[in-house]
């Protein structure tokens, strides 16, 4: 396989993704890690109740 990307990040980039990624960390500090089985118990969305959420989002956005 070819290595066909090549990135140079300079100093100041650097900076601002370390930065960038503290600041995520520190908003995601909250989150807890779930059990196998609380994951289980969670209720799934498929295609079509993602589809109905979505458009009840818009309708909802639209009509205040």
């Amino acid at each position: 396989m070819q290595n066909v990307i090549s990135i140079a990040w300079t100093d100041t980039e650097l900076s601002e993704i370390d930065q960038a990624l503290s600041t995520l960390e520190a908003r995601l500090a909250n989150l807890i890690a779930l059990t196998p089985d609380q994951v289980r118990g969670l209720t799934k969305m498929g295609d079509k109740s993602e589809a109905f959420c979505r458009q009840t989002v818009t309708v909802l956005s639209m009509n205040p």
